[in-house]
């Protein structure tokens, strides 16, 4: 599988404190399958291709019941710097998931939208 082109959406989590709900409706509308990843973190797979994730809320968590879109960046550090220059509230430091998973850092964009950058180094 290729790489998210940089500017592309390339992930979402969706948000709950009962994710069973949203599994069954999911799952019935979309034929959604799940694979835990651990910690209350589900992956959202279809036709065999992970293409979001889903989290049991917990009181820790920064964004409450919102989605969060993921979007691809060439490399994250200087994207981070970047969004330091426009001023963007920083939800996080930076967030090494694995060498397979790559890497991100959660912000608020000016219209307080939920947002992440995730780049693969």
């Amino acid at each position: 599988m290729s790489l998210p082109k940089a500017g592309s959406m390339s992930w979402f989590d969706l948000r709950a404190k009962d994710t069973s709900v949203l599994k069954k409706f999911y799952t019935e509308l979309l034929s959604w399958e799940y694979e835990s990843f651990g910690d209350g973190y589900d992956l959202i797979n279809l036709d065999g291709e992970s293409i979001g994730g889903m989290c049991a809320m917990h009181d820790d968590i920064i964004y409450g019941n919102s989605t969060v879109l993921y979007l691809t960046v060439d490399e994250l550090n200087p994207a981070i710097e970047k969004l330091k220059s426009l001023n963007a509230e920083l939800l996080s430091e930076r967030i090494d998931i694995s060498d397979d998973h790559g890497c991100f850092i959660n912000f608020k964009d000016p219209a307080g939208n939920y947002m992440a950058l995730w780049a693969s180094k």
